[in-house]
C-alpha cells in the first residue's frame, strides 16, 4: 500500500504553476489530465478563485487581487498539494 501512496504523490508533483511571480494571469499545467479542484486563497485566507475539471491546462486570473502571497490548493482523488505564488 505505501508504494501506491508514493506513486499518487508523484503524479500530483507533475502539475506545474507558472509564471511565479505572477502579474495578472498564471497557468496550471496538468499533464496527467487528473480531475482537479483548484482553490486559490489570498493572504487573508479568503477564497478568491475556484475551478475544476480534467483539462490539461487551467488559467487563473488574479488581476482583481491585491499584491502579495496567494495559496493554490490542488485537490484530486490522488490527494492534494498546496503551492505558494506571489502576485506582483
Amino acid at each position: 500500500m505505501l508504494g501506491f501512496v508514493g506513486i499518487e504523490e508523484n503524479v500530483l508533483q507533475n502539475i506545474s504553476i507558472s509564471p511565479n511571480p505572477v502579474e495578472d494571469v498564471f497557468h496550471i499545467k496538468n499533464p496527467e489530465l487528473l480531475n482537479l479542484s483548484i482553490y486559490v486563497y489570498n493572504n487573508l485566507g479568503q477564497l478568491v478563485f475556484v475551478d475544476s475539471g480534467d483539462r490539461g491546462r487551467f488559467t487563473v486570473d488574479l488581476s482583481n487581487q491585491r499584491s502579495g502571497m496567494h495559496l493554490v490548493r490542488l485537490v484530486s482523488k490522488n490527494g492534494e498539494i498546496t503551492r505558494k505564488i506571489i502576485k506582483q
